[in-house]
């Protein structure tokens, strides 16, 4: 699993195949993103193929928004990415600050 920077998409790939993925630790910041700016939620496609348990990603969204977790904490205890591609190569919360200058 890939993280991009730069471009910042959370990916895996395999010969031809390619498929753009949502992760514990993606949603989670994104959450915080919405919580540190204010915004009046989120939108999750397809609730029925969500995970159970800590996979969950609304558990995720959840946990920042509504249990007073964190971004940080999140990454911690996520699945870790294998390759982080360009910028500083590490991933977190200000990875999704620059969203609204794109």
């Amino acid at each position: 699993m890939y993280w991009d920077d730069n471009n910042k998409p959370a990916f895996t790939y395999n010969g031809d195949e390619w498929s753009s993925i949502e992760t514990t630790a993606t949603i989670a910041c994104k959450a915080a993103y919405v919580q540190e700016k204010g915004l009046g939620g989120m939108l999750f496609w397809v609730l029925s193929n969500d995970a159970e348990g800590d996979l969950s990603l609304v558990k995720a969204a959840d946990d920042i928004l509504l249990q007073g977790g964190s971004c940080q904490e999140a990454i911690v205890s996520a699945p870790e990415f294998d390759y982080i591609l360009g910028s500083n190569g590490e991933f977190g919360l200000s990875d999704f600050t620059v969203l609204v200058l794109a």
